[in-house]
């Protein structure tokens, strides 16, 4: 009764202009209220706001009552308040990379996801140690790069020391970031990465997101570093459902753990003719870094076996180079003699993947473990027959 009488009253002394004032402050601040982007203090804020704001609407709108200016002064500081905050809404993201000598999957889908942040109004930075990664960054976000420590890392005693001792530099240098651009989530692309943000939550103050690109193998260590590095993320986004799987496995906890799969510009690529030259040998595509985990030193033992199968018209084109293992591209190399080498074809790192991948008959991925290749995607939107293990997220 008290409400209808207030709601009559308003609409007797105010008409319709009033009631249409009325409804649009309480809608505004509702949505405000219910928006899923808004931070939880704020939202205590509005509900304060909503409660005094009813107060003075009842005290308001009774005869012989002060309240009334009170009311129209609490709605343009409501006014205030909300254009403040949402001049303020887009949040201030560092993504940060220990490493910027090489570039692959990770690191593509990384880029991207930065670009897609900054279209839709996110303020985006970088920081990571000088190299090729850091400058493709520089190129979207010229005016929001920071250069760090190098930290240099090699599977050694001397290089995890290295790594150890490099911890309370390269720490202090982010924390200076994160106060100097005032960045409220970083983001941590490998695991070793996260091993330099671990600190931040706690100390800090910002929100972590651990971007895993990875299935480690099933090794007491490997969980337990797992277990430990989960603890310093707010969540944790993994490429695929056997990525989570692992991570649970690992002991993290579910709720932690979401798998978000890797994408790519399918605007920029078209399928392959479907003819192709009969005379031409038949070019088969390895694409992905050289390494053991990808599978690489079958190369030579595929290349064999297809000899001894009778069939010699057919190319191995393989791109990618060993730069996280030197040694282990060296090594693969030197395994190929002279008979090999007429039928594989090293192209190192290329950008222009997409075009040679028109040229491919078929693609292989001889993978030991693999949480989602993104060449899986590229071949496939290409129309290319994949042959591959199936490991991880393949």
């Amino acid at each position: 009764e008290i409400g209808r009488g207030v709601w009559l009253q308003i609409l007797a002394e105010t008409g319709m202009v009033g009631i249409g004032l009325h409804l649009a402050f309480f809608i505004s601040l509702l949505w405000n209220l219910f928006s899923i982007r808004r931070a939880r203090e704020v939202v205590v804020s509005n509900v304060a706001f909503l409660s005094v704001a009813i107060f003075l609407l009842i005290l308001s709108h009774y005869p012989q009552n002060p309240y009334g200016a009170g009311l129209w002064a609490w709605y343009a500081l409501w006014g205030v308040f909300a254009s403040t905050h949402w001049k303020r809404e887009s949040k201030r993201v560092l993504f940060f990379s220990h490493q910027a000598h090489y570039i692959y999957g990770g690191e593509v889908v990384t880029l991207a996801l930065a670009k897609e942040l900054q279209a839709r109004g996110v303020d985006v930075f970088f920081a990571s140690p000088k190299g090729p990664y850091q400058e493709r960054f520089r190129k979207t976000l010229p005016n929001s790069v920071d250069s760090i420590e190098s930290i240099e890392f090699r599977r050694s005693i001397v290089g995890i020391l290295g790594l150890i001792l490099a911890l309370p530099r390269v720490f202090s240098q982010l924390r200076g970031i994160i106060a100097e651009r005032k960045i409220e989530i970083v983001h941590a692309n490998t695991l070793k990465a996260m091993v330099y943000v671990f600190p931040l939550r706690f100390l800090s103050g910002v929100k972590v997101v651990w971007h895993h690109h990875d299935i480690l193998p099933e090794r007491g260590l490997n969980q337990f570093w797992l277990r430990l590095l989960a603890k310093g993320a707010d969540r944790i986004i993994v490429p695929s459902r056997a990525a989570r799987t692992a991570m649970l496995e690992a002991g993290v906890p579910e709720g932690n753990v979401v798998a978000v799969w890797n994408g790519f510009a399918h605007a920029e690529w078209k399928l392959r003719s479907a003819s192709r030259p009969d005379r031409r040998p038949f070019q088969v595509f390895f694409v992905g870094e050289l390494s053991q985990r990808k599978g690489a030193d079958l190369i030579p033992k595929i290349v064999e076996e297809l000899l001894a199968l009778g069939m010699d018209r057919f190319r191995l084109r393989v791109i990618g180079e060993a730069l996280s293992d030197p040694g282990f591209g060296q090594k693969l190399r030197a395994s190929i003699d002279d008979k090999l080498s007429l039928f594989i074809e090293f192209l190192g790192r290329r950008e222009d993947v997409k075009t040679l991948l028109e040229e491919a008959d078929a693609l292989i991925l001889p993978s030991r473990q693999d949480p989602f290749p993104t060449v899986v995607l590229e071949a496939a939107f290409s129309g290319v027959p994949i042959i591959a293990t199936p490991v991880g997220g393949v």
